[in-house]
């Protein structure tokens, strides 16, 4: 659905942060009552996922068969704001998994020797490391920074 057409996509464009009804079948707002109608619904909610900036990042919309109460109204603009909290830990998620990956090819294939260490003992190495000191990671890893350069 295009962005600003319709409810679903005023809320997804974040022209409305919600959208209520609890009469789809006459409210002007609703595109399609006869579908609504033969569908037996009466009522509609849509609500805004929202980043933290509050930008859209999706809808939460759905049709009932029964009258929306303001009770429920509450519990939907509440779930609304978990849903957008699991999107955005996910989206995270995924970023941090990607920025893994890239550092994870730079440590690999880099053309120097990395070592990485934890106080003065060597935690990981990547493999042009290996290749100067010609030895294998299980020799190095938790040697002290010492053993590279004794003096």
């Amino acid at each position: 659905m295009p962005l600003g057409a319709y409810k679903i996509g005023r809320i997804a464009s974040g022209e409305e942060a919600r959208f209520i009804t609890n009469d789809v079948v006459r409210d002007p707002r609703i595109h399609n009552p006869e579908w609504a109608r033969s569908l037996g619904l009466i009522a509609f909610a849509g609500f805004k996922l929202a980043s933290v900036e509050g930008q859209p990042i999706g809808v939460l919309a759905l049709f009932s068969k029964q009258a929306i109460t303001t009770v429920e109204e509450g519990l939907l603009a509440n779930l609304a704001n978990a849903v957008s909290q699991v999107i955005l830990a996910d989206q995270a998620r995924e970023s941090l998994l990607k920025s893994e990956e890239r550092y994870r090819s730079l440590f690999e294939y880099a053309n120097d020797a990395i070592l990485l260490l934890q106080e003065d003992r060597l935690v990981d190495c990547n493999p042009k490391t290996l290749q100067m000191f010609q030895c294998s990671k299980e020799q190095l890893v938790g040697r002290s920074l010492f053993f590279f350069s004794p003096a």
